[in-house]
């Protein structure tokens, strides 16, 4: 049979009936209480008292109950029945409500903290994105890259009709007085081949003789 106790109380004397012999010879027995009625109408307590009861010393009982579901007063797991509950109703409904705001405190916390480093994260993103731009236009003022669409393939303004202040402006100048040069120095020659005498044949008035052209000097400082 289970040795656990289904219900509460010392189950040893549910079953036996205390009698005390009186002055006069009479025995009395003294009346069961409520509890111990109630335990009898359990079906376990009633196996449990009939086995403890039994008569013939064939059989060996041993009451389990006691030791597992009840403590002695003085053992380590001993505590008073007033020690078993909470009695401050009061204080602990104020304890649980002060966890709950201690825990959605913490969630706003821990949400706050989550929002300020997500909301960082995305400035630092925009300032290096800014940063990269600026660097970026940076390097294309530098290196002209933009610039050259409109830029003039030569070192000339066809506006002003003036040569850049600059060695490519001066190369471009001497090149310029080297063919005007050029188509003097073929005028001239082709001046003095055709013309044999000094004289006009058509008008019979003199000739004058042209002038051969100077080749201009090279700029200072260029290698042209």
């Amino acid at each position: 049979m289970a040795a656990s106790g289904g219900a509460g109380g010392d189950s040893s004397s549910v079953g036996l009936l205390e009698a005390t012999v009186g002055p006069n010879g009479f025995r009395n027995i003294k009346p069961r209480t409520r509890q111990q009625r109630r335990q009898l109408a359990d079906k376990e307590t009633l196996e449990k008292s009939r086995l403890r009861e039994r008569t013939g010393g064939f059989h060996k009982y041993i009451d389990y109950g006691k030791g597992i579901t009840s403590q002695m007063p003085g053992s380590a797991g001993y505590i008073p029945e007033a020690d078993r509950f909470h009695t401050d109703v009061a204080g602990e409904e104020r304890l649980a409500r002060e966890a709950r705001i201690v825990r959605s405190e913490q969630i706003v916390s821990a949400r706050r903290e989550a929002n300020a480093m997500r909301e960082g994260e995305r400035w630092a993103r925009i300032d290096a994105a800014a940063r990269e731009e600026a660097e970026r236009w940076d390097e294309i003022r530098e290196t002209g890259e933009r610039a050259k669409r409109n830029k003039s393939s030569v070192p000339y303004n066809p506006l002003t009709l003036e040569y850049h202040e600059s060695d490519d402006g001066l190369k471009l100048r001497y090149a310029d007085d080297l063919v005007r040069f050029r188509a003097a120095q073929r005028a001239y020659t082709l001046q003095g081949h055709d013309v044999s005498t000094d004289y006009n044949p058509i008008t019979g008035g003199d000739l004058s003789k042209p002038t051969p052209p100077s080749r201009p000097p090279p700029p200072d400082g260029l290698d042209v």
